[in-house]
């Protein structure tokens, strides 16, 4: 086998091999040691003929992966003639079966493999790619040679020279002067919490421990290890009699390694994707979640109420560079654009934005995004984190319609931030005092120059707030430029905040109010108020994905409008602003009631602070006192209009709540201002509260 099983490197491997083929031999070569070998060498190359691909411990399955040798049967080209029939062919998308084998050997049984360890393996190395997967094979050798080198003065080292992904060491010298065998000193392991390393094999070397660690080790553990080791070599000294009796705190039973394999508890998880600024949130002390793939900030040391309180009356400042960015480009990208995309992005003139979706053939959204056009030739497309991968493969899958069409992925290259609040403004200017902003106007675009390099700058926000701006910038500026906006005022603001804004502001979010309702079924994009806005049907645009079934869509809008409930087909349900009446606070999946009937569902729900207000209209004005109050969002029968009143279910209590046109206003720049239904608050009192039409 190569590497050997003592893990040394075979200097001579294609020599022997050679000389193997000169005699008119076959050389087959073992794949159960190609943990050091993945990405970083080939069988052919070495001059192997046959290779085993067995998935256990390389391909992250367990050893024998539940029934000996799963995994496929590796050939060279000259042995490929005398595979056995049929040959599995594929001609475009199709397969079929080829018995045209004239030197075949025939036809042979497949033996009883466990396709579950297939799958695993497969996915394993899909998520790690080829560059993962090399990675893995470089930390496997890397961890391996630092245990040896750290080792070798407690243990006799048999082969003193770099290893590949194992090494084995010799206890004969203690078996010899202290009676303490290898298998005394692997049973000694299981008291310290360690597993044993494989014992007696190879042969070759007595008393051997053959030392394996894997690639996912860290450099803790493997100190911990060494640091096990020498304490054992200690004790095999001073007290041998303690290692005989080994183990004293482990029970010791024959592990079911094959009902492993069949009946496996998985935990496998990619590490989440970091954004430019990690590194800021963490000296910041923020708490850091998972958040579509990506390590974020929910929350920094002053909570996620400051935070929202602090962008409605000063200036927040949000990382959201997760979010997917892809550049659209070519003589034929704005057809495509106009294809795959629900808005008319023929209308987007130059340093303008505009709200528009993804859509499916069926009316419902892939997924929600901005599409900004900073230049004349090229289009930006910003995207949710979490479908990023999945939008990408929507994309390109149609792009083959169009071929004059580049898309590039930026996500990396690109930082985004945005900057949102009444306070934005003073500080955009303070940090352009050349100016460079884009014009009055939600959706505006501008490309300023900040240190000499492009800073693209747009009037859009996810927060509601009249006033707000998001930025992008290349990644090597993006911690010099968060420092310097928290500098000049703003306030680092979390994803918690960032969901509380975007929710009073009566926002959807994907996988709430877009995608799948709580009973598993599509939400269709007319159902959301912004809609109007995200999808056209231009003569522009001609035929685009969905617009059959978005057309319908639009079609019950217009009954909606109009009060026609009964010719309502596509749209019983709509996403609408409620405010609850009584004490609770309302969560994703809560039942909707009317008159006891089920009516819908709660999307989205949360406890929001607010800034009270004084005086009325243009003349009011924020105060320093804030209040608390819930709101939520929820998908109910459109025939429910504003001011019906209706109750939720709230942990088996039902709770007062009432159906309203929305749970903030921004009539007066440059702030926006709380609308609260059925207690004190700011905008409108109990008295205020609307009432259904009849």
């Amino acid at each position: 086998t190569y590497p050997s099983t003592h893990g040394v490197y075979e200097e001579g491997i294609r020599e022997i091999c050679a000389a193997v083929h000169a005699r008119g031999g076959q050389v087959y070569m073992d794949g159960a040691n190609l943990n050091a070998q993945v990405g970083l060498t080939r069988p052919a190359d070495i001059g192997a003929d046959v290779a085993h691909l067995n998935f256990h411990k390389t391909f992250s399955t367990p050893h024998g992966g539940g029934g000996p040798g799963s995994g496929p049967v590796l050939v060279s080209e000259r042995i490929v003639p005398f595979l056995p029939i049929p040959d599995i062919v594929k001609s475009g998308d199709a397969y079929s079966l080829d018995h045209a084998r004239p030197d075949s050997i025939g036809r042979v049984a497949g033996f009883f493999g466990n396709v579950g360890i297939v799958i695993r393996a497969y996915a394993y190395m899909l998520t790690m790619g080829a560059e993962g997967l090399k990675k893995a094979s470089e930390y496997a050798v890397l961890n391996a040679n630092y245990l040896k080198e750290k080792l070798k003065g407690s243990y006799r080292l048999p082969y003193d020279v770099a290893c590949k992904h194992e090494f084995v060491l010799s206890a004969k010298e203690l078996k010899d002067n202290f009676g303490v065998t290898a298998l005394d000193i692997a049973k000694r392991l299981l008291d310290y919490g360690v597993h044993p390393p494989t014992i007696y094999f190879p042969m070759i070397v007595p008393e051997a421990l053959m030392i394996e660690p894997t690639e996912t080790e860290s450099r803790e553990s493997l100190d911990a290890f060494i640091d096990v080791m020498g304490r054992i070599r200690d004790e095999a000294e001073k007290q041998p009699e303690l290692l005989k009796e080994a183990p004293t705190k482990t029970p010791v039973r024959r592990i079911d390694e094959v009902l492993a394999a069949k009946q496996p508890v998985l935990r496998f998880k990619v590490r989440p994707l970091e954004t430019m600024l990690n590194k800021k949130h963490k000296g910041l002390d923020a708490k850091m979640v998972e958040f579509g793939g990506w390590e974020m900030p929910l929350q920094y040391s002053n909570g996620i109420l400051q935070e929202h309180l602090a962008t409605r009356k000063g200036a927040g400042l949000f990382d959201i560079s997760h979010m997917g960015r892809f550049i659209i480009r070519g003589a034929q990208g704005l057809a495509f654009l106009q294809h795959v995309l629900t808005g008319n992005a023929a209308a987007l003139t130059l340093k303008r934005a505009q709200y528009t979706m993804i859509a499916n053939e069926s009316g419902g959204a892939i997924d929600d995004c901005y599409l900004y056009r900073f230049h004349e030739e090229e289009y930006l497309l910003v995207v949710n984190a979490a479908n990023s991968p999945k939008d990408w493969e929507h994309l390109e899958r149609h792009r083959a319609g169009f071929p004059e069409t580049e898309m590039l992925d930026k996500t990396k290259e690109l930082a985004m931030l945005s900057l949102q609040g009444p306070e934005s403004r003073r500080i955009m200017e303070q940090l352009l005092p050349g100016g460079g902003l884009p014009e009055p106007g939600r959706n505006n675009l501008s490309i300023a120059a900040l240190d000499s390099k492009p800073l693209f700058i747009a009037r859009t926000g996810y927060t509601g707030e009249p006033l707000g701006f998001e930025l992008f910038a290349d990644s090597a500026q993006a911690e010099s430029l968060w420092s310097r906006l928290i500098e000049l005022g703003a306030v680092p603001v979390g994803l918690g905040a960032r969901d509380s804004l975007r929710l009073e502001a009566g926002l959807p979010l994907y996988g709430n109010e877009l995608g799948l309702d709580p009973e598993g079924k599509e939400i269709p994009i007319f159902a959301l108020s912004l809609a109007r806005f995200a999808v056209s049907f231009h003569p522009d645009k001609g035929d685009f994905i969905g617009r059959l079934a978005l057309q319908e869509q639009f079609n019950d809008h217009q009954k909606i409008l109009d009060r026609d409930f009964d010719g309502v087909g596509r749209l019983k349900r709509t996403v609408q602003p409620i405010a609850l009446l009584g004490k609770g606070v309302a969560r994703h999946g809560d039942k909707v009631f009317f008159n006891d009937r089920q009516v819908g569902w709660i999307t989205s729900g949360t406890v929001v602070p607010y800034w009270k207000t004084t005086g009325e209209g243009l003349e009011s004005r924020l105060i320093d006192e804030t209040g608390k109050r819930p709101v939520c969002l929820g998908l109910i029968d459109s025939s429910l209009l504003i001011g019906q009143d209706i109750d939720i279910a709230v942990r088996g209590k039902r709770i007062k709540a009432v159906v309203v046109p929305h749970h903030m206003r921004s009539e007066a720049p440059p702030h926006s201002r709380a609308i609260c239904y059925g207690g004190e608050g700011a905008g409108t009192s109990a008295a205020d509260k609307p009432e259904a039409p009849t």
